[in-house]
């Protein structure tokens, strides 16, 4: 994982303005930045106990983790899971949160053409299971399995940052997600994630 990373890192440096835009994201410690890397960690996890985890999943994973929110500057709009919440900024902001999953993959798309995998996660990021979620309102059954992976653990992550991190909390917040998440192109991912928390 530290090698990959390491690779990620050296091929984003290759692209200056990409390089200069990530440095600024991670170069203090905040929400943003934390939770990108630990979103990163769970995608991770979970790719590993599918079987689906190898060098070139483990870049893509890394890039969708870093990238999927860097045009957000506010942790108060990244924090925006589901559609209505949107209208509780200005328009300003709306359009910034509404268009961040396209400029955030287009971010990517210039770095490297060949990383449809993360593109494709990024782009869908910020879609839920019942449909709720955004851009296009995807649901289970639409959303692909790497993409619902990376969803998964975006949950779980902001249900960490929520809970101020009482990891004796997290197996009861990941059960209660069984009747949103354990369904369609999520169903694999929300079993792997139980089996990694309660074996």
């Amino acid at each position: 994982m530290n090698q990959t990373l390491e690779g990620v890192v050296t091929d984003i440096k290759k692209s200056s303005n990409i390089f200069n835009i990530l440095s600024g994201f991670t170069e203090e410690i905040n929400y943003l930045s934390d939770h990108s890397i630990l979103v990163i960690y769970f995608s991770s996890l979970i790719a590993k106990k599918l079987g689906w985890f190898n060098e070139k999943m483990s870049a893509q994973l890394a890039l969708a983790g870093f990238f999927h929110d860097i045009t957000l500057k506010d942790e108060f709009l990244a924090k925006i899971e589901k559609k209505e919440e949107i209208f509780n900024f200005d328009d300003e902001e709306q359009k910034i949160v509404l268009e961040h999953p396209e400029k955030c993959s287009q971010l990517v798309e210039k770095f490297n053409e060949h990383n449809q995998d993360a593109i494709s996660i990024i782009l869908n990021s910020q879609e839920l299971p019942n449909g709720d979620g955004f851009p296009k309102g995807l649901n289970a059954q639409t959303i692909q399995p790497l993409a619902a992976l990376f969803i998964l653990s975006h949950k779980v992550v902001s249900l960490l940052f929520e809970d101020g991190f009482k990891i004796e909390n997290l197996v009861t917040h990941i059960q209660n997600l069984e009747k949103e998440y354990d369904q369609g192109n999520f169903k694999r991912p929300y079993k792997a994630l139980r089996e990694i928390l309660l074996d």
